[in-house]
């Protein structure tokens, strides 16, 4: 995935992001809070904003964005990064200047797909 998103930033002029490993446990948290609730919202089962997760993890940002995906079977990198990229917010998000870091994270639930990214600076 982060092969994908900085070809595209390079297309668009932006600097790559970096993989971080705390986003990549938050956005397998997020991925799996989709899954398990199969609520697909930014809002999570509790209730609160998806951003939430990342101060409960202690990690410190200046900006922060999510992009979530589902699949109703499998789905594979290049399916979820298609249909991220051909939404205009999804898209904005993966070019941002604002982020630097970037970690995704995907689950697997009753057969269906659940993707997260999250992004920070």
């Amino acid at each position: 995935m982060l092969g994908y998103v900085n070809q595209l930033r390079a297309t668009e002029g932006a600097s790559p992001l970096v993989l971080d490993y705390n986003l990549n446990v938050a956005a397998t948290i997020r991925s799996l809070e989709l899954g398990w609730s199969r609520q697909f919202s930014h809002t999570r089962p509790n209730g609160t904003q998806c951003f939430t997760v990342l101060d409960e993890l202690g990690i410190n940002y200046m900006a922060a964005g999510e992009n979530i995906y589902y699949y109703g079977s499998i789905a594979d990198v290049q399916r979820a990064y298609n249909a991220w990229d051909k939404s205009e917010g999804h898209h904005k998000n993966m070019v941002s200047t604002q982020f630097t870091k970037m970690g995704v994270g995907k689950a697997i639930v009753n057969g269906a797909t659940y993707w997260a990214q999250m992004f920070g600076r």
